[in-house]
């Protein structure tokens, strides 16, 4: 098996679960022949593929099936490799960690050279490795740095919750709780935090904490709609407390 056959299975066992378009974007810049290389893992049983049974679009999802999963940890075992804690496994946010992901890929190709996105890492594998720099209490979605125009940003993503878990509060926490490790650490790997907030109102409430209480690094918000209206989520979508809106490149600039 090819070195492409590979990478398009380690492809899906880090994301957890792709759909076409994404796949597409991700590895081979057209739909057509990404349907063609995911079908063939399928027929040979290496991933599974799915439709949502309320998705009018009717939109494949992959994932990489149980054989799949260990042959590709065997292969990395073999290699002298680490194999991800989360291998082939769903990650948390996995659906806006994926369009993230996808969205800073798309606009670094756009950009001819001047923006890429270097050290992507996310689910698990973010919180073991800030566990292991003295953090906890804390579960970013994904991590990595963002070059553009010569400067570059290190991120941590998060995803904001306003539901209530089975079990839990009877009310939704506050925004920032999910980010109050942070305040305990000695520092930060970072040189900001981004928050995806559902909805405008939850970005308003991380705003009016943030203010009160700060964190020791910038947290810049955008809301899930003002994201899917724009092009990328490295164009100005991101706000900082008490600050007009800003690139992603720009969030961490004094």
């Amino acid at each position: 098996m090819g070195e492409r056959h590979w990478r398009l299975l380690g492809l899906l066992a880090e994301h957890g679960v792709l759909d076409t378009w994404q796949v597409a974007e991700l590895m081979f810049r057209s739909r057509p022949s990404a349907v063609r290389h995911l079908r063939v893992r399928i027929q040979a049983g290496l991933v599974w593929r799915f439709v949502h049974d309320n998705d009018s679009t009717h939109m494949a999802h992959y994932e990489v099936s149980a054989t799949g999963v260990r042959l590709l940890a065997g292969r990395l075992h073999s290699a002298g490799l680490a194999v991800p804690v989360a291998l082939g496994r769903e990650h948390r946010d996995q659906f806006e960690v994926n369009e993230f992901l996808v969205g800073l890929t798309r606009a670094a190709r756009a950009s001819a050279g001047s923006a890429w996105l270097y050290g992507w890492r996310r689910g698990e594998d973010v919180t073991v490795w800030l566990f292991r720099l003295g953090i906890s209490g804390v579960q970013p979605g994904a991590a990595g740095v963002w070059l553009q125009d010569g400067r570059a940003l290190r991120f941590l993503l998060h995803v904001d919750e306003d539901h209530v878990r089975a079990g839990a509060e009877t009310s939704a926490p506050r925004p920032v709780d999910a980010l109050s490790g942070y305040r305990a650490a000695s520092g930060v790997p970072a040189g900001c935090v981004l928050l995806l907030c559902p909805t405008d109102l939850r970005e308003q409430q991380a705003h009016e904490d943030l203010a009160a209480d700060s964190l020791p690094v910038p947290v810049a918000t955008t809301s899930i709609d003002r994201w899917a209206k724009a092009p990328d989520p490295s164009g100005p979508i991101w706000t900082v407390t008490g600050q007009s809106r800003r690139r992603l490149i720009d969030v961490a600039s004094s």
